[in-house]
């Protein structure tokens, strides 16, 4: 009949848009792919949708949105592997400790996806985010092995192959955590595992030196840094009940009531090459400034589940003509029916989502970073902020310096 015609029609468009919302609102990858689609109630069977349709969902999703968000977020992450030294040093000249958080972002915008003979997503979300953390200790080769040298007192600066030129930098963290109201989760929970390292030597191109009164203004000097990062991990986040809505090129609105679980984990290296110089002003702020490159291997794995019902609702409810009612055979005039008649409402079921996925990071990437440290004596204070010109990074520092 036309009446469980129309019924399948909408369905079947239903599945598709479900489909096209989670992998484009969640899964910001583009690479390799695997997704399975699933429905329980009265009329799945008769969805109407084929590969070839899954295909070109798919391709739009990739073409209009992942593509770009994918290239961007892995950047993030790259930024937040760095190893570096400390937030507010160029060269050291004793011993150093302490802890540093680093995050990469990228900026938040709403796009559509359009997606021909389906309809559009409206105001899907472009963003990402990677976070990392470690504790550090650093020190100079020269005052590790008697040899100290301080530029700010001691006149003419060391051999070029001296040990005071050299700086060396050890670091990770391996941690647990559990997150609920502290990211504004409400219902839902993030549980992160993070294991992180990293190494690095730093060589004095060129010594620090007094400019005016002291330490009122100093050269801090340039260094020229070599360093390796690892990091690995995994994020498991099960979302409170949510909905979201999609607007179909039929006048139709569909919602979709449901939990988000999703499992994500990387695994990333990162070789970088940095210079490094900056300035001490009125003693208490150390301004650093600098860029380098970096080369990285390791990929991104996503896993994501979704199940809830759905309800799909005619943009123009209208009433039913009694003579209409009399010329519809008798077995079809069962309350749900007619209510979705009436309303323009019609409950499709309850669907289930299974996406998986995997991206490998951006080998190459340029960076430049600038930051302040508050110079308190012993204790420094420190926030640096770090862009690749796509993605850009924080990273935020306390050490004790002797």
């Amino acid at each position: 009949s036309i009446i469980s015609r129309k019924v399948h029609t909408v369905r079947g468009r239903l599945a598709a848009a479900v489909m096209t919302l989670l992998v484009a609102g969640l899964l910001a990858a583009p690479g390799s792919l695997n997704a399975q689609i699933s429905c329980s109630g009265v009329g799945c069977d008769q969805i109407p949708i084929t590969p070839a349709e899954y295909n070109q969902i798919l391709t739009e999703i990739q073409l209009q949105y992942t593509d770009d968000l994918f290239e961007k977020t892995a950047e993030a992450m790259v930024l937040a592997n760095l190893s570096a030294a400390p937030v507010g040093t160029v060269n050291l000249q004793s011993f150093t400790i302490g802890a540093q958080g680093l995050g990469g972002f990228v900026d938040e915008e709403q796009i559509d996806i359009i997606v021909p003979q389906v309809g559009v997503l409206e105001d899907v979300t472009n963003v990402g985010a990677a976070v990392n953390a470690r504790l550090f200790a650093g020190v100079n080769l020269g005052w590790l092995t008697g040899n100290p040298y301080d530029p700010y007192k001691d006149g003419a600066a060391p051999s070029m192959l001296s040990l005071s030129r050299f700086d060396v930098y050890v670091g990770g963290l391996k941690y647990e955590d559990t997150l609920n109201d502290e990211l504004g989760l409400e219902d839902g929970e993030l549980v992160a595992k993070t294991k992180s390292e990293m190494f690095e030597l730093r060589y004095h191109l060129v010594e620090g030196s007094n400019i005016a009164a002291g330490p009122l203004l100093r050269f801090r000097g340039v260094s020229l840094g070599g360093g390796y990062s690892a990091t690995n991990q995994t994020v498991e986040y099960a979302a409170s009940t949510n909905s979201f809505d999609v607007a179909l090129a039929e006048g139709i609105d569909l919602e979709w009531a449901g939990q988000d679980r999703l499992f994500y984990e990387n695994d990333i290296k990162t070789y970088n090459l940095e210079v490094r110089s900056g300035f001490q002003v009125l003693y208490l702020f150390n301004f650093v400034f600098g860029g380098g490159y970096a080369v990285s291997d390791g990929e991104v794995d996503f896993i994501l589940t979704r199940s809830g019902p759905v309800i799909a609702r005619s943009q123009n409810s209208f009433s039913i003509p009694e003579e209409f009612l009399e010329s519809v055979p008798p077995e079809l005039l069962n309350s749900d029916l007619l209510g979705a008649l009436s309303t323009g409402e019609v409950e499709a079921g309850v669907l289930g989502l299974t996406v998986a996925q995997t991206k490998e990071v951006p080998r190459h990437v340029w960076y430049f970073r600038g930051g302040v440290e508050l110079n308190l004596w012993a204790l420094k204070l420190a926030l640096e902020g770090v862009t690749t010109g796509r993605a850009y990074g924080a990273n935020a520092g306390v050490r004790l310096e002797f």
